[in-house]
This record gives C-alpha cells, sequence and structure tokens, in this order.
C-alpha cells in the first residue's frame, strides 16, 4: 500500500475491492485489504476521460461549423500526422491510431496531476514503462508484419 491514499482510491478500495483481488488473482498475486493503488486508479480515470471526451466530441463533429474542441483536436491530429510522417514515412498514417491514444494517454495523465487531489499515474515508473513496453511490442508486430519474419 501507498503512503498516501488519494480520495479516488480510497473510493475503490472501499467499495470494489472485490474487483481489484479478482484480477490480483488472474495475475497470479494474492488478495491485499487494498487492492487498488493510486496510479492504477488514476490511469483508469484518464481511460475513462478519453472515452468520454472523444464519444462527446464524435457526437459535436462538423464540416460547417467546428466547435473550439473540434478545432484543438484537429491541431493535434495534424500535429501528430506531421511527426508520424517525419518519423516513419510515407507509412506514418498507418501507425496514427496508436501513436495519438500513446500520446493523448501520456498528455493526459501529466495534466491530470495539476488538479489538486489527483496524482499523475506517470510519477510511477510502472506506467511509462508499461507505455514503453507496448509500444515495443507494437512496434516489432507491425514490422514483421510489414516485412516478414526474415526480411
Amino acid at each position: 500500500m501507498e503512503a498516501h491514499e488519494i480520495w479516488l482510491t480510497r473510493l475503490f478500495n472501499d467499495h470494489l475491492a472485490g474487483l481489484g483481488n479478482s484480477f490480483l488473482s488472474l495475475a497470479g498475486l494474492s488478495a491485499q485489504l487494498r487492492p487498488w493503488a493510486n496510479f492504477i486508479t488514476m490511469q483508469i480515470l484518464v481511460a475513462a476521460i478519453m472515452v468520454v471526451l472523444f464519444l462527446a466530441l464524435r457526437t459535436r463533429l462538423s464540416v460547417d461549423k467546428p466547435g473550439k474542441t473540434q478545432q484543438l483536436f484537429e491541431v493535434i491530429y495534424e500535429f501528430l500526422r506531421g511527426e508520424a510522417n517525419d518519423q516513419v514515412g510515407h507509412d506514418g498514417h498507418k501507425y496514427l491510431g496508436y501513436f495519438a491514444t500513446v500520446f493523448l494517454f501520456i498528455l493526459f495523465c501529466n495534466l491530470i496531476g495539476i488538479i489538486p487531489g489527483f496524482e499523475s499515474p506517470t510519477m510511477t515508473p510502472s506506467v511509462p514503462a508499461g507505455c514503453a513496453l507496448a509500444t515495443f511490442l507494437y512496434y516489432n508486430i507491425a514490422g514483421i508484419q510489414a516485412n516478414g519474419i526474415l526480411n
């Protein structure tokens, strides 16, 4: 257990400890009295915020009258598309969905830490390590799919 349990983690541990211990047992770990850690609950919150934000944005997309949020995400999209093309080359658009997901996840994880009562999940080394591991696996799987196993 962490030294300081934020309010969201306390809610998870008070009301969803059984669910947390179910996940621990799936991973082959023993049950704990307070299974949820701050960085885990904050990652769940960030993922939920991203899903809600993009579902809300999707219903408001407009070619004729784009709102401020749509314009902001169009700027982010153009930035990421440019970076994907610079780093990957002409096939960068194929991987843009993954790049955007990781970029926005890390951005939201870092930004949520400036809100009082919340912590940035990326301050725990396992979160950026998990993103790096996922990217390493994705990179190699995409490379094998594009070039074959012996090229």
